[in-house]
């Protein structure tokens, strides 16, 4: 009976709210305020129980159309065009219902468009979709929607932040200081896009915005600062043939979120572990080979030799061997050789891999390799196909017209699209450029050519393989019109890119069981598609992570760890010197559980060179994998880490300092359920950790058991049996020092 009254209740609002100019949706979480005329806008939209509007005081569109005009120019079509407007909510079973139609757009006043939305009571965002009907079938190429302008600070500009799923993910911090007016930021699929959602938040309040696709269209997330706000937006990317009627593919969520970033990301994670890519988690899949999860060090180190005119010169192979015995040696664990330079003509020239370089000694040595347990592992340059090299060891590279019917057609050219690598130095005096036409993924012979490389490589006997430079995740638009797909862009790019790593997997596997397929950079898509991620958390004030005010967090990792295993990139680069932000880069792949990684490229000697602060880091890392952090730290799911004071250090990175805490922290539960907590210190100084140890909610003991481990013993230490949690503990770490404390059930 009070459920009815209820709703009855509820019912007598709406219907005196529709009579009014204001319509508004609420539950427990969110409240969102709509203006009724003349057309319908957001005038408020607020995390409960804080009320505080995070809707900028302008009146701005709930979406955009972007249309194609005839003459190759676009035009915006938005809802404040709109002749006539109307509002609806209604009650359903477990929420309500929210219905905005906008009519009289367009040119010729024939467009009309609805956004349906659901608010259900147990969370804090409305699941929105969005049709457009275009009696006209005007060429619409992209509709951005939900479209909110936000406010121009939330409390202290100081304490604002955005968060953006750029590949391994980034924090940008106080925009307010940090970017100029007029800047903006675009994460894109296929693209930088590693997951689907952003915000623009701080600890108390904020706006939280995510697509919700689970087949791969494109799409992007943006954020733009204007003078007096921040616009927020999600774009679909429509396909080239226009439509009469266009209904979005997937549903997208805008709402509000408040604490840390890994809070936000809950949300979004809520979602994301129920799609196909969280079918199974890494402890779970046997398709990935054992000892990958055991957790080597990936070395990229270049099997070519060069003068001082970055001409090559000589092979590196009759020394590869003992190189990496040294380098195991002195890490203390398993090391796998990445091997640059090994295709037959210069490094990163594609799809004429054969012969590989120095084939005589070759093939010798990568067996020796494989013999003492050493396994090769070579890139592959992505969907590419070199035609040309330019500049340092030029050549006109051969055997492309046998592949041309599989490369990607240009729009405008109708002929195969070209791509230009261009790694010249700035003052273009050394000059390193490599052309080239790329595959379709799509195309009928892209998964023989890809198979059949896979073969030679396996008949050298390396049967760890990266597909390289297809950081987007996908393949490019293609205008050919005898790949099997409509020309242009199309969720064909995603798809087909993953079924050509599927049969890359498959193929290769029947070959090898240790066989094993990486990917550069992350995509949640991906995940079951590929063995492991190159990722690159360490990296700052570098590419994705190069926007103002912008630093690494690991973003991807939070969500996915247990789903995905990572090792850190090609690894920071071993040298001579003492560089302390080499060691914190190293400290950054511990902490953040990727499998650990170092390169040298061609300056091989900097290996045996390397500054022992650099060894000893990469000594803790192999150290604690060696012991029950590994369950935590290779396969285990990453929590929100313990808050404890602590000193900073300063670096130079990039073009400026770079600050950062001293001890570098982590949280982790196990697929055993158990909770570690790791810390490396990556100071010269000795520091005191004044710690308050739990489960960080993942676990709820009556009583607990509490042991740490020293990464360089390696040894186990009781610390407490069975205590109550929270547990008071000083921890003591000597410079450059790892430990790792695993929180158990008490017996």
């Amino acid at each position: 009976m009070t459920r009815i009254l209820f709703c009855l209740f509820l019912l007598s609002l709406i219907i005196t709210s529709q009579a009014a100019e204001t319509v508004i949706v609420e539950n427990a979480h969110l409240r969102m305020a709509f203006n009724t005329k003349p057309v319908p806008t957001l005038r408020e939209m607020a995390k409960k129980p804080s009320g505080s509007n995070l809707i900028a005081n302008v009146a701005s569109p709930l979406f955009v159309l972007q249309v194609l005009q005839a003459n190759g120019s676009t035009s915006l079509v938005e809802s404040l065009q709109a002749k006539r407007g109307s509002v609806e909510v209604t009650p359903v079973a477990g929420g309500q219902r929210i219905l905005l139609i906008f009519d009289g757009l367009g040119p010729t006043g024939d467009l009309e468009v609805s956004l349906e939305g659901r608010l259900d009571d147990a969370v804090p965002f409305v699941r929105w979709s969005i049709m457009v009907e275009n009696p006209g079938q005007l060429q619409i190429v992209a509709v951005r929607f939900p479209y909110v302008v936000a406010v121009p600070m939330i409390g202290s500009p100081s304490d604002d932040f955005l968060i953006g799923p750029a590949l391994p993910g980034v924090m940008i911090e106080n925009p307010d200081k940090n970017w100029p007016a007029q800047y903006s930021i675009s994460w894109k699929f296929p693209g930088d896009q590693s997951a689907q959602f952003c915000a623009y938040q701080d600890l108390t309040s904020g706006v939280y915005l995510a697509s919700m696709d689970t087949v791969g269209y494109g799409r992007s997330l943006n954020i733009s600062k204007r003078n007096r706000s921040y616009v927020l937006y999600q774009e679909y990317q429509l396909a080239s043939a226009p439509s009469a009627q266009w209904k979005s593919p997937y549903e997208t969520a805008l709402g509000v979120t408040s604490g840390p970033w890994q809070q936000t990301a809950d949300l979004y994670k809520r979602w994301a572990v129920r799609q196909s890519w969280c079918a199974k988690t890494l402890a779970q899949r046997d398709d990935i080979p054992a000892f990958w999860k055991q957790g080597a060090c990936i070395h990229t180190c270049e099997v070519r030799t060069y003068d001082e005119h970055r001409l090559c010169n000589g092979s590196y192979y009759p020394k590869v061997l003992g190189h990496m015995r040294s380098l195991r040696d002195r890490i203390g664990g398993p090391v796998v050789p990445m091997l640059p330079g090994w295709e037959n003509f210069r490094r990163w020239t594609a799809g004429a891999y054969f012969p590989v370089f120095d084939a005589d000694q070759a093939k010798g040595v990568l067996g020796q390799l494989r013999q003492d347990g050493l396994r090769p592992f070579f890139y592959l340059s992505g969907l590419y196909y070199t035609f040309q090299n330019e500049g340092r060891d030029s050549d006109d590279v051969p055997g492309w017209k046998r592949y041309a019917d599989a490369f990607v057609i240009d729009a405008m050219a109708r002929g195969p699209k070209t791509y230009v690598l261009d790694e010249s130095t700035p003052d273009k005096k050394n000059v390193w450029k490599r052309h080239c036409y790329g595959f379709c993924p799509a195309a009928p012979g892209a998964k023989p050519f890809f198979c059949s490389v896979i073969d030679q490589l396996h008949a050298l006997g390396v049967d760890i393989v990266q597909m390289d430079q297809t950081t987007s995740g996908a393949g490019d638009a293609c205008f050919s019109a005898s790949h099997g797909h409509a020309p242009g862009r199309g969720v064909y790019q995603s798809q087909a890119f993953r079924e050509l790593l599927a049969e890359m997997r498959r193929h290769g596997q029947s070959l090898s069981p240790e066989f094993m397929l990486t990917h550069e950079e992350p995509h949640e898509e991906l995940i079951p598609y590929v063995d492991a991620f190159h990722t690159r958390e360490y990296r700052e004030r570098w590419w994705y992570h190069g926007a103002p005010g912008a630093r690494s967090i690991p973003l991807f990792t939070y969500l996915y760890h247990e789903y995905a295993i990572a090792y850190g990139g090609e690894g920071p680069s071993a040298s001579a010197a003492k560089n302390p932000a080499t060691v914190r880069d190293m400290a950054v792949n511990l902490v953040t559980g990727k499998t650990p990684a170092v390169s040298v490229w061609s300056n091989q000697k900097a290996m045996a060179e390397a500054h022992e602060d650099q060894i000893r880091m990469l000594r803790n890392h192999m150290g604690l994998l060696k012991t029950d952090a590994q369950r935590f730290l290779v396969l285990g799911r990453m929590l929100h880490p313990l808050e404890f004071a602590v000193s900073s250090v300063t670096f130079q990175i990039g073009k400026g300092p770079f600050e950062e805490r001293a001890v570098l922290t982590s949280s982790w539960q196990s697929p055993e359920g158990l909770v570690g907590h790791c810390f490396v210190n990556i100071a010269d100084q000795k520091q005191s950790l004044d710690l308050s140890l739990d489960t960080r909610g993942a676990a709820d003991w009556a009583k607990a058991d509490i042991d740490v481990y020293r990464a360089l013993s390696a040894d186990r230490k009781a610390l407490y049996r069975s205590v109550a949690l929270p547990r008071r503990y000083t921890l003591d770490l000597e410079p450059l020092e790892a430990a790792f404390i695993v929180i158990r059930p008490a017996k």
